[in-house]
């Protein structure tokens, strides 16, 4: 192969450089040495990555705002792309806190983290390659609700009995262990009959 550098007057056992300027790429590379009868000697190849740019992440799912009410676990899905690497490793983060890592990402693939989760949660990814490039992906945001929301009746009591025509107030406590407002309505006799959504 052509000498991508050549040096006519390298010093004999002294340590010799060649600078170069390269672009990113995997390099196999190696050192050829001839001396002035024409014996020729190869240094062992060696290998060389130049690698400056980080990898890129598409979030697939779950979608941003995402609700969901399950038991099932969530699958976080994600596409990683590397310019020089084949595989990359990549975390999952659920309220900046890691969560679980995958450390052979393969490259233009969507793997999948699943995780048991209950709440209003954040989710994100961090993808490193073998450089030591790393991104951080968006932030998404997701919702799993299992549980309904518990009503308490404040009045009128149970079996409550009066001879007045006038609207009788019905009162409510609604709490919910996710969210800050919950819609409700008031059914008198299996009919709808007033909501506050």
């Amino acid at each position: 192969s052509m000498p991508n550098n050549s040096n006519g007057t390298t010093s004999n056992n002294t340590a010799t450089t060649f600078n170069v300027t390269s672009p990113q790429a995997n390099y196999s590379w190696y050192v050829k040495c001839t001396d002035n009868t024409n014996n020729t000697g190869f240094a062992t190849a060696r290998t060389l990555v130049i690698d400056s740019t980080a990898p890129s992440i598409t979030l697939n799912s779950p979608i941003s705002n995402y609700t969901q009410n399950s038991t099932n676990a969530t699958i976080f899905n994600f596409t990683v792309t590397d310019n020089i690497f084949s595989t990359t490793n990549c975390s999952l983060y659920l309220d900046d806190i890691l969560n679980a890592t995958n450390n052979t990402v393969a490259n233009n693939t969507a793997p999948t983290f699943n995780v048991s989760i209950y709440g209003k949660h954040n989710w994100s990814i961090l993808c490193r390659d073998n450089a030591n490039n790393s991104v951080l992906s968006a932030v998404r945001n997701f919702t799993n609700d299992q549980v309904v929301p518990v009503i308490s009746i404040n009045s009128p009591t149970d079996g409550y009995i009066t001879n007045s025509t006038n609207v009788t107030i019905y009162n409510f406590t609604a709490t919910d262990d996710v969210y800050a407002t919950t819609n409700c309505s008031l059914y008198l006799n299996s009919v709808l009959n007033n909501s506050n959504g």
